[in-house]
């Protein structure tokens, strides 16, 4: 389900390097949809190596036949040898962000299935279901929820005939009595429940996302529901999101991406009967606890100690609110991290207002337990060039990073570090804001006091940014930005990649 991530691609010392990603790994099944930054200066490229390297894209020095031969020159008993030739920067014009999504696009073709005849058993659970009794629909919706949770029967009973629409039916009737809300509501969520269930296996994804009206019916779950079925509706559509046929469909899918945003901050239940204010921090952990929880029996024994008898189906989602509100925000930002690995609905996030507020409400408080959640997220977006030149220029987003590479946590200085790295690979126009002295000083410091990893994420942000001619005051203007990168070569403890990256920064500085 990883086979959709991009990630920065440096080339040195005419090999391909790959720089890990902001999920640890590197991925090479899809290089086409990387990010690519050409870097490489060598002194000592032939002519041959220049030829096969500017087919492949790589920047590399070449031989400069103008310039004429030099005598060598002696200090004391050492001879010097004045260089025969001197770097020349051969550029290449990288991939557009046009070309990486019209070359990544997957055709959306409708699903052709074999449909099952319901066995006996079945047919009389799916009559239960479509029947006007809300007590045998509520008993016809748990069995094929206990039946779903096998995964062996799941590929089956999902393509049995007329049952997604009998689930469909079921969460939508609102023909009921007041007197039947209550088992209304316990058969919309065995209902909802069993969809998660049939979509926890990977062969059911494509075919819930493209049958008619599910999608939908997810979604008015989610926004109707404040407990157990609001979860599982989340669960659906992040297991759906996981499919690289289904990204696209579930982005563009009307009022989902504004849905996901306002739960996952918080803001969708601000004023509710349940809760008051939403918040997730207090029951962030319990939800984790509990994640397979959400039995009645809990509820009853809830009631139990409180009233000296049961709750009904409505207070028990009021009393378990907050757990529920949490589980929800998990899958809302777990479904935005697996659409933000897709070119397309990546960039259809990143021009999305109400969920770049979303992401930075929450990546500006550190002490949300989502904090490290959607900082991935964020670096997750900067996989793609085509959103690095709107991720820069939002400076509370710029912020955030330069506040997260300063953290305690490596992890989080890394994810900052390397989304620098990013935005910065391609675009000219995001090297020029990048190069302000808010966020080379950090780097500097990064490429001077931080662990091996810091230090060549750093190093390849200032190499990127020194491609750009108009960054270079800016550059050598920075405080120790001469003597750290000398200090790098020098270095034993440095690695052969940071010292071949600060070789290079000096001389693309040199021969400007």
């Amino acid at each position: 389900d990883d086979s959709e991530y991009t990630e920065v691609t440096y080339l040195s010392d005419m090999n391909q390097e790959k720089v890990e990603g902001t999920n640890g790994h590197a991925n090479d099944n899809n290089s086409s949809d990387c990010t690519e930054v050409v870097s490489t200066l060598n002194g000592n490229t032939t002519g041959t190596e220049n030829v096969k390297n500017r087919e492949q894209g790589l920047l590399v020095t070449a031989p400069n036949d103008d310039v004429s031969k030099h005598d060598d020159t002696r200090i004391g008993d050492k001879v010097i040898p004045e260089p025969s030739e001197r770097p020349k920067i051969i550029t290449t014009q990288a991939k557009s962000p046009e070309k990486i999504l019209a070359d990544n696009t997957v055709d959306i073709e409708p699903l052709k299935v074999d449909w099952i005849d319901p066995p006996p058993e079945q047919a009389s659970l799916i009559a239960a279901v479509l029947s006007t009794s809300i007590g045998r629909r509520s008993n016809a919706c748990g069995t094929i929820k206990m039946i779903a949770s096998n995964k062996k029967k799941a590929a089956a009973l999902a393509r049995t005939r007329i049952l997604l629409d009998a689930l469909i039916l079921a969460i939508n009737d609102g023909s009921q009595t007041a007197e039947e809300k209550e088992l209304f509501l316990e058969a919309q969520a065995r209902a909802t429940i069993a969809i998660s269930h049939l979509s926890e296996v990977k062969e059911n994804r494509v075919l819930l996302a493209q049958h008619p009206g599910l999608v939908k019916t997810l979604i008015d779950v989610i926004k109707i529901d404040k407990g157990e079925a609001r979860v599982a509706a989340c669960r659906s559509l992040v297991m759906m999101s996981k499919i690289q046929q289904n990204k696209t469909t579930i982005v563009k899918t009307d009022g989902l991406v504004a849905l996901f945003a306002d739960i996952m901050s918080g803001r969708y239940d601000k004023h509710t009967e349940c809760g008051g204010k939403a918040g997730i921090s207090s029951s962030f952990s319990s939800a984790h606890s509990n994640s397979n929880g959400g039995s009645r029996s809990q509820c009853q024994s809830r009631g139990n100690s409180s009233r000296g008898g049961s709750m009904t189906i409505r207070q028990c989602k009021s009393a378990r609110y907050q757990e529920f509100l949490s589980l929800a925000c998990v899958n809302c930002c777990a479904a935005f991290s697996h659409l933000a690995k897709d070119c397309a609905s990546s960039a259809i996030l990143c021009k999305d207002e109400a969920f770049i507020s979303a992401l930075l409400s929450l990546c500006s408080n550190t002490r949300t337990p989502m904090f490290k959640r959607c900082l991935e997220l964020l670096a997750h977006l900067t996989r793609f060039s085509g959103n690095c030149e709107v991720l820069a220029s939002n400076g509370a987003i710029v912020q955030v990073l330069v506040t997260s590479g300063k953290a305690k946590c490596l992890e989080e200085r890394l994810c900052a570090l390397r989304s620098f790295q990013n935005i910065s690979a391609v675009c000219a126009e995001s090297r020029m804001i990048l190069a302000a002295d808010s966020v080379l000083g950090p780097l500097v410091s990064a490429a001077f006091e931080g662990t091996k990893d810091e230090q060549e994420a750093s190093l390849g942000t200032i190499l990127n940014l020194a491609l750009e001619t108009g960054t270079l005051v800016s550059l050598t203007n920075t405080k120790n930005f001469t003597a750290v990168l000398i200090h790098i070569i020098n270095s034993a403890d440095a690695s052969s990649t940071s010292c071949e990256r600060a070789r290079q920064i000096l001389r693309l500085i040199a021969n400007w």
